[in-house]
């Protein structure tokens, strides 16, 4: 699938299960992952010559793989937040924009917020994973044999040329969205989460242990 194609239908978590962002050129692909860049990595991919594509580990023994990981308790933040989101539409104010400032949404209850962010931890603890955000990430990446898994928040470069060469785009473009022709940043739309969130780290390292395994072997 063209990125074109993806972007139209970036909301439609079927068409993520099991792919790949691939370089058939280059024989490079790309594992996304929820909260790990993906959706900036979708932007730059046309420009860059991948396609989302479905391919299992013996399709790609010629290729090189790369991903992005994360320490889990930058990760967490972001998952939740996106994942109490996508199920709680109702209780999400819309965004509203102003000049050249994009004000961070908010919750007609935030009490609800703090109720389904513990019911979203809860269940993780029981392997019930409510949203595809909440995944750990190794499980992203089980199915294949990436030869670079890279800290996304140190912005680290490899040997591979295109790769690297990958890395330094994505690394170099803006962080935020562009509405109506003005970048907003999108660390924005999280402040007011974090503001009614509380995260216990040790409630971080039961469930995500083996992320916590993934990141201290990189």
């Amino acid at each position: 699938m063209e990125a074109t194609d993806v972007k139209r239908q970036v909301e439609d978590n079927s068409i993520w299960r099991n792919s790949l962002w691939i370089n058939k050129k280059e024989k490079v692909y790309f594992v996304p992952i929820w909260r790990n860049g993906n959706t900036s990595f979708m932007h730059l991919a046309e420009d860059n010559g991948f396609e989302l594509t479905r391919m299992t580990q013996c399709h790609l023994n010629s290729y090189t793989g790369f991903a992005f990981i994360r320490h889990p308790m930058k990760r967490i933040t972001g998952q939740l937040y996106r994942a109490y989101e996508n199920n709680n539409s109702e209780n999400v104010m819309p965004e509203m924009i102003g000049g050249n400032a994009w004000e961070p949404s908010d919750y007609k209850d935030a009490s609800l917020v703090i109720k389904g962010v513990e019911e979203l931890l809860e269940e993780a603890k029981k392997g019930n994973f409510m949203d595809a955000h909440m995944i750990p990430q190794y499980k992203f990446l089980e199915n294949y044999s990436c030869k670079y898994i890279i800290d996304l928040d140190k912005k680290s470069t490899v040997s591979h040329p295109f790769i690297n060469k990958v890395l330094v785009d994505f690394y170099s473009r803006d962080s935020g969205i562009l509405i109506d022709g003005v970048y907003h940043h999108r660390q924005q739309t999280q402040d007011r989460f974090i503001e009614l969130v509380s995260i216990d780290e040790e409630t971080v390292k039961d469930i995500y242990e083996k992320d916590y395994e993934l990141y201290e072997s990189i």
